[in-house]
């Protein structure tokens, strides 16, 4: 059986364009080339990007990745005094055949290395 999973980190690629899943032109060479790796990653273990709002200034940097769209109920992100960038606040089903069951807010907060 095929198991559902979660990740969520600052990736910092700000030339993705997630409605199109492309990368866009202006970046470097390396953040294109990164940007494209991740793109081809994520079609190759089917995983669907959950952020759709911006996480800091203009552009989706902050990103959750999941194998079952069923798990992620809501994606919401608010400004926090810790980082740059807003936090991402994750509602996840912990049964995805039923969403009403077992819900409990996950909270990712961001941490620059």
């Amino acid at each position: 059986s095929t198991q559902s999973g979660h990740y969520g980190r600052d990736f910092n690629l700000p030339h993705i364009d997630w409605e199109t899943l492309e990368v866009r032109s202006g970046g470097t060479s390396e953040s294109n080339l990164s940007a494209q790796r991740l793109l081809n990653f994520m079609s190759t273990y089917l995983l669907s990007q959950m952020v759709n709002v911006p996480t800091r200034g203009n552009n989706i940097l902050d990103l959750v990745l999941c194998n079952n769209n069923r798990l992620v109920l809501d994606v919401m992100t608010e400004p926090t005094d810790l980082s740059d960038h807003d936090m991402v606040n994750v509602l996840l089903s912990f049964d995805p055949g039923v969403l009403e069951d077992a819900q409990a807010s996950f909270k990712l907060s961001v941490t620059r290395f």
